[in-house]
This record gives structure tokens, sequence and C-alpha cells, in this order.
């Protein structure tokens, strides 16, 4: 008969040093490090989640809207868009997993924006109908 050992977690502490070696050795900018910090505060979330291979559903949506914000931001000198590679890099993902995310979010958001723009042209049909 096995035994089952319940699994504590570890310290909040030890969690924070932990997410703040894992910014060392992927070298992650500060100002992304902030950035990935703000998100996970405004979700509630330990950013030691989202660094991790986490697949919970909450952890997994928080990661997509960090992509989606660092994609769209542009670099320190203002040049260009972090590229896919470089979000890989800083999430220890392949960058095709990056471009997925990015790409079905935006699908998600033209797909918002159609169904919003067709109700507008069914209420003008109503509106012209009933006058």
């Amino acid at each position: 008969m096995r035994k089952y050992i319940k699994k504590v977690p570890p310290p909040i502490e030890v969690i924070t040093e932990r997410v703040k070696e894992i910014y060392r050795f992927r070298c992650i900018p500060q100002r992304i490090c902030r950035i990935i910090e703000e998100i996970c505060c405004a979700e509630n979330i330990n950013p030691y989640f989202i660094l991790t291979d986490c697949r919970l559903k909450n952890f997994v949506r928080c990661r997509k809207k960090i992509y989606l914000i660092l994609r769209s931001e542009l670099d320190k000198n203002d040049v260009s868009k972090h590229s896919y590679t470089t979000i890989g890099r800083w999430f220890d993902k392949d960058h095709t997993t990056i471009m997925y995310e990015v790409n079905a979010e935006s699908k998600k958001r033209q797909l918002r924006q159609l169904s919003a723009y067709r109700k507008k042209i069914r209420e003008k049909e109503k509106e012209e109908l009933h006058v």
C-alpha cells in the first residue's frame, strides 16, 4: 500500500528567489521583468508559474497576455517589435509557440470586431425596416 505524501508549497521567499534566478539565467531585461510582474500582479499570479511549464488555464491565459503585450510593444530603441525568437528565449519556449499564441489571439480579436460590426449593420437594417 502506498503512502501519499502531501506536497507543501515552498515559502514565498524561495519562489521569489527562484524567479530572480530565472530572470538572470534567461537574460531577461529589467524592463521586461517589470512588465511580467505587473501583469502577474494584476492577474494575482506568481511570476514563477508563468516562467515555468505550468499548464493550468489561468497561467496559460496570463502567459498569452504577456506574449501579446511584448510582441506589440516596441523595443528599447523604439525601432521594432520584440521578435518571436527573443520572446521564446525569455520564456524558454519555441518561437513557433509564441507565434501561434499571438496569431490565435489576434484572430479572436478580429472575430470580435467583425461580430460587433455585423451587429451594428443588423441594428441599422432593423431601424430602416421600422422607419
